[in-house]
């Protein structure tokens, strides 16, 4: 879940725009799928407030739409930070049939016992929450902050595994916050200036569409490294909208000329004319 944060007056979206968590914005929840290299935002749903379907919920209801071709191939692990661990979205994934979780949960949460997560235990030891009537298993990571310091962050598995492996799948959950990162500050998701429903979701579809876009570009140029957004995003323009690419050229010469001719140039394009 993020926010896309905004101020002023949004009438036309009602209570869409609202204070959530000490942030005012549009609320969004996002289902974000990683399979091998590919990573894919499956689809999204905005969380309307008070009395309307709660984050959870919410949640439940994007998972619910992964493809059978998907489910029937793979194991699904689901990774949520510790707003998605609670007992009732533990519970919902434990009956999922091929389904696990791994969600992060604070160090105060809970035991039967009474004890803190936070108090004595081992990485790798199976425990019961609180309110919870299956045991999980408890591992921790620690998280590098902007200002250098480590905070200790507790995971929880749904379902037995060794804990390395759920300290790095655990890891592997803040892919969706660089995604966020990505999508808000390179492909605009978070610049709408629309004023109706409708035409907030046109924009957040577009901007999905262009990250789209930029990923297979990325990924049809057979690079291992880590994808750099600006030249994955000029990779797919000038491959898959290359006239666009050259008509903003033509543009910008025929804006220019002017210019061109006071320095002694005269840039002359044959078979096209500008106006």
């Amino acid at each position: 879940m993020t926010t896309l944060e905004k101020v002023g007056k949004f009438s036309g979206l009602g209570k869409l725009i609202r204070v959530y968590n000490g942030k005012r914005g549009l609320h969004l929840l996002v289902l974000y799928i990683l399979v091998g290299r590919s990573r894919v935002p499956w689809g999204f749903r905005v969380y309307r407030g008070k009395g309307e379907l709660a984050p959870i919920k919410l949640g439940q209801r994007l998972l619910k739409t992964l493809p059978k071709t998907l489910t029937a191939h793979y194991e699904i692990r689901v990774l949520g930070d510790s707003a998605f661990g609670s007992i009732e979205m533990l519970n919902w994934v434990k009956k999922q049939p091929r389904t696990s979780g791994i969600f992060g949960i604070r160090s105060d949460r809970r035991l039967a016992d009474a004890r803190q997560v936070n108090q004595g235990l081992q990485r790798g030891q199976q425990v019961v929450l609180q309110g919870l009537n299956f045991p999980v298993t408890l591992s921790w990571y620690w998280l590098k902050r902007d200002d250098g310091s480590l905070e200790k962050r507790f995971v929880i598995s749904t379902k037995p595994l060794s804990a390395v492996y759920i300290t790095r799948l655990g890891r592997r959950r803040w892919q969706i916050e660089g995604f966020f990162k990505t999508v808000k500050h390179r492909f605009g998701l978070h610049r709408f200036g629309q004023s109706t429903l409708l035409g907030v979701y046109r924009w957040l579809v577009l901007s999905f569409i262009a990250y789209f876009l930029a990923f297979w570009a990325y990924l049809a140029s057979g690079k291992t490294t880590l994808p750099d957004w600006g030249e994955a995003a000029l990779l797919a323009r000038e491959t898959l909208l290359a006239s666009l690419v050259v008509l903003g050229l033509l543009i910008n010469i025929a804006r220019t000329q002017s210019l061109a001719r006071q320095q002694g140039f005269d840039i002359t394009v044959s078979g096209w004319q500008y106006g």
